[in-house]
């Protein structure tokens, strides 16, 4: 992703640091503010941006001055410093508005959320949904965010697939939870991918059958889970169609 770290520089470059980033005094102190201006953008770290990034834009500068920040906040994500705060900066961009941003700014950002989120569901072990509901949330295409999920067995992308369809196919299909808020396309287009998934999943248990109990048996909990509402899926596929 080294290339597309600079573009983002390049495309972010027109916004410079001010002398003073306004902000909160009962939330920022001088102390705070030294911090970022410390040192060059590239040469910040997670420690140096992490209160920065927990109150931009709401109590600590503008869109503009999280413009600036930004280029070196997605560069400490890859770097693996801002992993666990995944959801708070897609936050971030969402409060921000990124989606009515200059075009080239939008396709950049946009650009990098989906081959960091590529990256971030092969390569590390599931965690939760959080991550999937905030880019579902900003980027509004659960399609974009499938298509882009490798299902391998040699990395984490098969088993984050077990692990988020036992998590959260019942919460879906009963639109409970965060589902609450999908419209009827966005949930029936997980519902139909879910289920395009069983012979897969039916597929490997001969390749996980020596891996260990417990992964094992949270396959044929996932494979019969899908397998005992199957009705749903045609009714899925009907009204995604």
């Amino acid at each position: 992703m080294r290339q597309q770290i600079e573009t983002i520089y390049k495309t972010f470059s027109p916004y410079p640091l001010k002398r003073t980033v306004n902000a909160c005094p009962c939330c920022v102190n001088d102390t705070d503010q030294a911090l970022i201006q410390s040192k060059p953008p590239r040469e910040l770290n997670s420690h140096d941006l992490q209160k920065y990034t927990s109150k931009a834009i709401t109590t600590w500068g503008d869109v503009d001055d999280f413009k600036h920040f930004l280029p070196r906040i997605l560069e400490l994500m890859v770097l693996d410093e801002y992993a666990p705060d995944f959801a708070l900066i897609i936050g971030k961009l969402q409060y921000a508005d990124f989606k009515h941003w200059k075009e080239k700014e939008v396709a950049v950002v946009e650009n990098f959320l989906m081959e960091f989120w590529s990256d971030y569901i092969m390569l590390l072990p599931y965690s939760g949904p959080m991550e999937f509901f905030a880019l579902v949330e900003s980027l509004g295409d659960v399609d974009l965010l499938t298509s882009c999920w490798e299902l391998s067995f040699d990395n984490y992308g098969f088993k984050n697939l077990i692990h988020f369809t036992q998590d959260q196919f019942l919460s879906l299909t009963k639109r409970k939870g965060k589902f609450k808020n999908w419209d009827d396309i966005q949930c029936n287009a997980l519902i139909s991918w879910m289920f395009s998934q069983i012979t897969l999943i039916e597929e490997s248990f001969y390749q996980f059958e020596n891996s260990g109990y417990a992964f094992t048996a949270d396959i044929y909990t996932c494979f019969e889970l899908l397998k005992n509402n199957a009705d749903l899926s045609k009714a899925a596929h009907l009204i995604k169609g």
